[in-house]
C-alpha cells in the first residue's frame, strides 16, 4: 500500500536514515531487490506478512518500503481503508459495472 523513498543509507543493511532526526532499523532478511519484487511478488508479500514490512532496494540502495495494510504507519480509519479498496475495485472492473448499470 505504501511506498516511501529513502534519502540516505547510513549503515548498509542495518540502519537507514530517511530524515535528519529519524532512523529505521531492520534486518537484512527484510531486503529484496526491485527485480525480485517484480518477478516474485507473492514471495515478497509472504515476507511482508511475516515481518510487517519489506525494504526494496534498487542498485544496492534503499528505494521503497512495502507495508501490509495492518502495519501501515498511516492512521487510516476503517472508512478510508474501505474507500481505498473500493477505488481499486472500481478502477479494475469499471466497464463491467457500467454494463450492469445499463
Amino acid at each position: 500500500m505504501l511506498c516511501v523513498v529513502f534519502y540516505a543509507c547510513t549503515v548498509a543493511g542495518v540502519v537507514i536514515t530517511y530524515s535528519t532526526s529519524n532512523k529505521m532499523e531492520f534486518s537484512t532478511g527484510q531486503i529484496v531487490s526491485v527485480t525480485e519484487a517484480n518477478q516474485n511478488f507473492s514471495a515478497v508479500a509472504r515476507k511482508v506478512d511475516a515481518c510487517g514490512r519489506v525494504f526494496i532496494f534498487r542498485n544496492n540502495h534503499p528505494a521503497y518500503v512495502l507495508y501490509g495494510m495492518d502495519a501501515c504507519p498511516l492512521d487510516l480509519t476503517d472508512d478510508e481503508r474501505v474507500d481505498v479498496a473500493m477505488r481499486r475495485v472500481m478502477k479494475r472492473y469499471r466497464t463491467a459495472f457500467e454494463e450492469l448499470a445499463t
